[in-house]
């Protein structure tokens, strides 16, 4: 096998790997995904407030604070997304906002 070839099925293996790398990826997030839309269900009922996880780090972005949600001093759902993601907007950084 020339050179060439032994590049190509390299760059090959590699997409291989990292195609198998985003799948495994993907399904991580669709698992997410769907406990979120869980979440969201218990989340949309009468709630006490939105409170600042700042220990949390954003499951989509990576930022903090992330949001949970709080009724009757009780945590409903600690949701793993930061302000923007959890509301969509970028005011809602500031968790004042929430």
């Amino acid at each position: 096998m020339t050179d060439e070839e032994m590049n190509v099925v390299e760059l090959y293996d590699q997409l291989l790997k990292d195609w198998h790398e985003l799948q495994t990826e993907n399904l991580r997030l669709e698992k997410r995904i769907a406990e979120l839309e869980k979440n969201e269900k218990k989340a949309t009922r009468e709630v006490d407030s939105y409170e600042p996880n700042y220990e949390g780090k954003c499951d989509v972005c990576g930022q903090s604070p992330t949001v949970t949600v709080v009724k009757d001093g009780k945590v409903l759902s600690d949701v793993g997304l930061c302000g923007p993601c959890c509301f969509g907007s970028a005011e809602c950084l500031d968790p004042a906002k929430w």
